[in-house]
């Protein structure tokens, strides 16, 4: 449990000096109220429009059966596909 979800992540995140972090995360969860998942989410190792999109993406609501892979450069996050 992390802040009162539901979690389970395997992955890893690449850091250099030279390129933004690299990302390779796959996971599942539950979420009472999806107001509160930026508790679950990594704040400030994406650039701030990624942290700013996910912070306004989730208005209400409620996650039984999540699932998410996020793989990619952080700094090209959202990702488009």
């Amino acid at each position: 449990r992390v802040a009162g979800h539901r979690l389970g992540l395997d992955g890893t995140l690449e850091r250099s000096a030279e390129a933004a972090p690299i990302v390779d995360l796959r996971g599942r969860f539950a979420v009472d109220d999806v107001t509160h998942i930026q508790d679950l989410l990594p704040m400030h190792v994406m650039p701030g429009h990624g942290e700013e999109w996910l912070r306004r993406v989730f208005e209400s609501g409620h996650v039984e059966h999540g699932r998410i892979v996020l793989k990619g450069p952080l700094d090209h996050f959202p990702f488009k596909d």
